[in-house]
């Protein structure tokens, strides 16, 4: 057996004993009418998160990557490179907002995971790095591949770490992530979604809605720890591309990762204009908000309040959220419509998720698929079998929520 998996099943096998009670997950609180998220308990639902990821941090710096609060639905073994690096990403985020020693260390054991587990060279093709989706720990059959939005999101997890404690990663190394993403451009400012050497390498795939973002992300938290333009220009011609997509194809929704890109675009030190003026960037980013802002529906049922989704999972909400806040960060003052929508969804939004977080127990901070499970259908039904996910706590659930968390705290809190 791998000898990670030899780390995670004890591990997997503890919590699996220790639940919490069924009616805890089922008896979810209401919406109080005109949600206030006040500072005192944001600030508690932070931490708490954050001590979830820190406790699923195990010793040798893989997470526990599902869980599950309900005896009657055990999680299976699985993994994901991608779901891990992002977890960096948010580790790095609240680090910047406080010191805090347990999330250093947590940052430092995944990030060194990271690197000996999934970080390699592709094929023939030394002078670059990038981050592996590996069968054998993520427990697939699909073939072995390079990713692209993981390499982006572990760039910035990575430099991150570097920033703070430096010395901790090779930059040299961390150029050659970047060189990878380099590679993966194309000449319209576009990437190729994957590397797959048994299918001919760099290659395009309809799941990569998320991917150009995340890989902008990377080039510019690359470019503030080594101000090489090229890395820039790279996330600058990238953006450029997603402000000429649409907003919304093919049932694919709006994308919260370019929002979060825009803004960081925007946020950094220039080093060359944008390929677009920033009015352009802006605007695709106003359609992509307001498209965004349009899937809520306030429900009904008080409990589901600020969810986006009808059947109140959480995660849709929390990504929602995240775009929609970073949007906050560079929308004109003039779209005082479009911003006070923002705020007025997010008040709900966020109250959403500090009702769904999980606050006692082995899982505490946890965040659970949905904030209650549905009311039982019988044997084959659709409420029965989305309820076998309804109480899982999987580590990317945790990690968006927390985001949108920090991104509200920050935002209600800056002059």
């Amino acid at each position: 057996m791998n000898p990670v998996k030899r780390l995670l099943l004890p591990a997997l096998a503890t919590l699996a004993g220790c639940w919490l009670p069924l009616q805890a997950q089922t008896q979810a609180p209401t919406a109080p009418a005109g949600a206030v998220v006040e500072a005192p308990a944001l600030d508690e639902a932070i931490h708490r998160s954050l001590g979830y990821l820190t406790r699923a941090n195990l010793p040798n710096g893989e997470f526990i990557y599902l869980a599950n609060s309900d005896p009657r639905h055990p999680s299976p073994l699985q993994y994901n490179a991608v779901r891990h690096a992002a977890a960096l990403y948010v580790l790095g985020l609240y680090l910047r907002r406080a010191d805090d020693a347990s999330a250093l260390a947590a940052l430092q054991r995944a990030g060194r995971f990271l690197s000996d587990c999934c970080i390699a060279t592709p094929p023939e093709r030394p002078d670059l790095l990038a981050v592996w989706s590996q069968p054998e720990l993520d427990r697939t059959r699909a073939p072995l591949e390079a990713n692209l939005g993981g390499t982006g999101l572990a760039l910035v997890g990575l430099a991150e770490l570097e920033r703070l404690r430096p010395g901790a990663v090779s930059v040299a190394g961390l150029r050659r992530l970047g060189e990878f993403l380099l590679f993966m451009q194309k000449e319209d400012g576009s990437f190729y979604a994957k590397f797959t050497p048994d299918q001919g390498g760099r290659r395009d795939t309809r799941h990569a809605l998320y991917y150009p973002g995340e890989a902008i992300l990377g080039l510019l938290a690359l470019h503030r720890l080594d101000p090489d333009p090229r890395w820039y220009a790279a996330a600058a011609r990238a953006t450029a591309w997603l402000a000429e997509q649409p907003v919304e194809s093919e049932g694919w929704p709006p994308d919260h990762w370019t929002l979060i890109a825009t803004a960081r675009l925007l946020a950094a030190e220039p080093a060359g204009e944008p390929p677009l003026p920033r009015e352009r960037l802006v605007r695709h980013s106003m359609a992509i908000a307001r498209a965004l802002l349009a899937r809520y529906r306030e429900p009904e049922d008080p409990v589901l309040r600020g969810s986006i989704r009808a059947d109140g999972a959480t995660t849709s909400t929390a990504t929602t959220l995240e775009g929609l806040l970073a949007a906050m960060e560079f929308l004109p003052e003039s779209e005082r419509g479009l911003r006070k929508g923002i705020m007025d969804f997010a008040a709900d939004g966020i109250d959403f998720l500090l009702r769904a977080q999980i606050r006692s127990g082995p899982f505490d901070g946890g965040i659970p698929f949905a904030i209650r499970p549905l009311p039982d259908d019988g044997e084959g039904g659709a409420n029965r079998a989305f309820n076998r996910y309804a109480t899982e706590i999987r580590i990317d659930y945790v990690q968006h929520a927390l985001g949108a968390m920090l991104a509200y705290a920050n935002l209600t809190r800056a002059p």
